[in-house]
């Protein structure tokens, strides 16, 4: 060894050796258990969350097909199903995580996701159906329900809307100049 090392000098604790074997192992034992605990379950989805997929792609699918009556109806029943399960669900944390907007009738409505994506269907829909009234208070309507989104997705939603708009105008020569 160098002089400029130092010598490290490790004490064992006696005592520690002297317990019982089927004791310190029954410990051991006990620990492992208590901190690795495998499952190869997954979290069961909710009802509601499935239902409210379901209802969304469905509309979509109609959308696709061109059935587009049926696909406004599709995508405004999946946010009528989603502010119904939330607004009479009770949040257990306390925590807000959707975005409230008042009905008509003076109550608080919330939004989720699900809502969200809906809303957003049904302007594009509007715009593609040359709709500009309907496509402008869906899009008003799609901005009020933001809050629970991230920053980026709202961004992005936005921007595509615009994009599309600006699509649309040129391809009409709406160009003006």
């Amino acid at each position: 060894m160098s002089d400029d090392e130092e010598e490290y000098e490790y004490e064992y604790d006696d005592d520690a050796s002297d317990m019982d074997a089927d004791e310190n192992d029954d410990e051991d034992e006990d620990d492992e258990e208590e901190s690795f605990d495998y499952t190869d379950e997954e979290e069961e989805p909710d009802d509601v969350d499935v239902a409210l997929e379901n209802a969304y792609y469905n509309a979509k699918q109609c959308r696709d097909s061109g059935e587009m009556e049926e696909a406004i109806d599709g995508f405004e029943e999946v946010v009528r199903m989603e502010t119904e399960a939330l607004s009479g669900d009770n949040d257990e944390d306390g925590s807000e995580d959707e975005e409230m907007e008042e009905d008509g009738g003076g109550k608080k409505k919330t939004y989720g996701p699900w809502s969200y994506k809906a809303i957003k269907q049904l302007v594009k829909l509007h715009l593609k159906n040359g709709d500009g009234i309907k496509m402008m208070e869906q899009y008003e309507r799609m901005l009020g329900v933001v809050g629970f989104v991230s920053p980026n997705a709202v961004e992005k939603g936005v921007n595509g809307m615009l994009e599309r708009v600006s699509s649309l105008y040129q391809v009409n020569g709406g160009g003006g100049g």
